[in-house]
């Protein structure tokens, strides 16, 4: 449970504690990944993300000890040249 406002973090100040961007960071909110974390709204809408520390924490850690993903970027292969 959350003990203090001084715990949470927005999309950017979290993303940048990941290295991450903030809209990386939102693509993975939208896909169920990513840290967790608490969606606070006054009424309905608009509402905003915040993030707590321990949450940042845990998801690097799952990061660090997941073995590498093949793939990411792709490397363009070498136009023949033509003579």
């Amino acid at each position: 449970m959350l003990n203090s406002l001084d715990e949470l973090f927005s999309t950017r100040q979290a993303a940048e504690m990941l290295k991450l961007s903030p809209r990386y960071l939102e693509k993975l909110r939208r896909q169920g990944e990513g840290p967790k974390f608490w969606r606070i709204a006054e009424g309905t809408y608009p509402y905003q993300i915040w993030y707590e520390l321990r949450d940042i924490e845990a998801y690097a850690e799952e990061q660090k000890n997941r073995p590498e993903r093949r793939g990411g970027r792709r490397e363009h292969k070498k136009q023949k040249e033509y003579t």
